[in-house]
């Protein structure tokens, strides 16, 4: 983000949003657009299921939905992980 110039504030919970501004627990910013998207995690039942997990906990599909390594097996909505555009995996921008 850095490297595009975006300014990222991470690490404090959202306490409010307001119109034009951002609160949280470590301070407040001023926002021309507010674009929030919660953390998340898998469900707690993958946890003794044999389904393969992303980093995150959700469970790891391709780009069609269908759960990695596993014959006739997919993955719908939020409870996956899925690849995403190409620019995603570029080391270096062009």
């Amino acid at each position: 983000m850095a490297r595009r110039d975006i300014v990222t504030h991470l690490g404090h919970k959202m306490k409010a949003f307001e119109a034009n501004k951002v609160i949280t627990e470590g301070g407040e910013f001023e926002a021309d657009l507010i674009m929030f998207m919660p953390g998340m995690t898998g469900n707690l039942w993958f946890d003794n299921s044999d389904l393969p997990r992303s980093a995150g906990g959700l469970i790891k599909a391709n780009d069609r939905c269908q759960v990695e390594a596993m014959d006739k097996v997919y993955v719908a909505g939020d409870s996956g992980s899925y690849p995403g555009p190409e620019w995603m995996y570029l080391r270096k921008y062009r």
